[in-house]
């Protein structure tokens, strides 16, 4: 039973009290300064009671708390990769330790059973007079929305008072973005390196965002189709997944201007292991995260040394990758026999040595390039037969030669045999056979003539079986 009662305080002021009850038997108390909230706050309180969903103050947690309960959740997600990015993640801890729980502005310590619309409706008018943008503003109290519908799903408040908080704009006419004129384009773009100016045009021309060009691979360059493929994304921190929503899986036409510079880009890029067509792996600005230290930005003009027992298998359907290495082919082990002196005995010899490579040096400063030494060819070709099985099939099956064809089917009913005989158990279903065929062999074209029947047959052209 609820009862409004009128108190006189000790300092002489009139307060309303409201007496009631909780689920438990506990008496509750909460005085106001008139009777008219105080009669708004029991027909609150009774209905609360009676369904289960009232939080003394006492027992509630402040938005402090609650925040970081939800930011908790969020971590949860982002380690197991159940849709919650790491650049999401931090976005959203600033939003709460700079804005939402900031000692001056923020409302962090607030009980979320004390939070009114006219509480946030203030914290946002805050944040606006203390210089943040109304962007700005509207990404926080969305933030602030989610902590709080949290905290009512796990029955630590009964209603989301942010909802439906708005930013109204300060202009009635939206303010449109200036895009620059193509002249000013071309500028740029004829202003840029050679190894940076690829970028600029996949940008400028195809309209992709910076995470997906960092994620474009060759795969998914489809030169035949004159269109670029999204598959996936590469986040700030360069981690690779597949894009945000279903509408980010597209192609997009690519102009003759742009299918020639990716072509030329093809063959002196710098080899990525993942096939990225962007890659910046090598004498361009990379980021590297350093434990317990701030990220680290700048040129790394390195050549990687890899050291293996056999033969890697570096995915590359269309075995450019392979023809990048500079293989060396030990034959000799001195497992239970180290020379434990070898460095003294060295030691002794370094004016020679210092001669000797001199000279190495020398000779590859006069012909600009290493050479491949001629004892490496079978590891090259195994090395391309690992990355791209569908190339050593048409080493060993097909013929390339101008005006040859074969029908798509026979194609690939042949290549299913090899994979059979080879012990490869996957071949792949026809589409990804004719994707990875294009890649391993770029200049094949596909037609689809009429027969006497008036039916249709595709034809792979400028390929054959041998």
């Amino acid at each position: 039973m609820a009862t409004i009662r009128k108190r006189t305080l000790p300092s002489g002021k009139v307060a309303w009290q409201v007496d009631f009850k909780d689920r438990n038997g506990k008496r509750r108390a909460r005085q106001f300064p008139t009777k008219r909230e105080a009669d708004a706050f029991m027909v609150k309180a009774r209905a609360e009671v009676a369904t289960g969903t009232y939080v003394h103050d006492a027992d509630s947690v402040t938005v402090g708390e609650a925040a970081a309960q939800w930011l908790a959740g969020c971590a949860q997600r982002r380690d197991v990769g159940r849709r919650m990015e790491k650049a999401t993640w931090v976005g959203y801890e600033c939003h709460i330790r700079l804005h939402i729980c900031e000692p001056d502005i923020g409302i962090g310590r607030i009980k979320l059973s004390r939070l009114t619309r006219k509480v946030i409706n203030e914290f946002r008018d805050r944040l606006l007079s203390g210089g943040r943008s109304e962007t700005t503003t509207r990404k926080i109290l969305s933030s602030f929305n989610l902590i709080v519908r949290h905290a009512q799903e796990n029955g630590m408040i009964v209603q989301n008072p942010v909802q439906g908080i708005r930013v109204i704009r300060s202009r009635r006419v939206r303010k449109t973005v200036q895009v620059s004129v193509k002249e000013n384009v071309r500028r740029l773009i004829d202003a840029s390196g050679e190894d940076f100016k690829p970028y600029l045009i996949v940008a400028a021309l195809c309209g992709l965002r910076a995470s997906e060009q960092r994620a474009l691979r060759w795969e998914d360059v489809d030169f035949s189709g004159a269109q670029i493929l999204v598959r996936q994304r590469a986040d700030a921190y360069n981690e690779i997944g597949e894009p945000k929503s279903s509408a980010g899986h597209r192609s997009i036409p690519m102009g003759p201007f742009v299918a020639n510079t990716l072509k030329l880009w093809k063959w002196r890029c710098p080899p990525s292991p993942l096939g990225l067509v962007l890659s910046i792996s090598g004498e361009d600005f990379i980021t590297i995260d350093r434990k317990f230290l701030p990220a680290w930005t700048g040129k790394l003009p390195t050549r990687f040394l890899i050291l293996t027992n056999e033969v890697p298998r570096l995915a590359d359907t269309s075995g450019a990758l392979a023809s990048r290495f500079i293989v060396l082919n030990l034959t000799k082990s001195f497992y239970n026999r180290e020379d434990l002196d070898l460095k003294n005995r060295l030691l002794g010899e370094l004016p020679a040595i210092l001669n000797w490579a001199i000279e190495g040096w020398q000779r590859l400063q006069d012909r600009g390039h290493f050479l491949q030494p001629p004892s490496s060819a079978d590891i090259i070709e195994a090395l391309e037969d690992l990355g791209s099985p569908v190339g050593a099939f048409v080493r060993e099956k097909c013929v390339i030669e101008p005006g040859k064809e074969v029908a798509c089917s026979t194609l690939f009913e042949q290549w299913k045999t090899w994979c059979e005989d080879a012990g490869r158990k996957q071949p792949g279903t026809k589409q990804s056979f004719g994707r990875d065929l294009r890649a391993a062999v770029p200049g094949i074209k596909t037609t689809q003539p009429r027969a006497e029947d008036s039916s249709r047959c595709r034809f792979y052209q400028g390929i054959g079986l041998a």
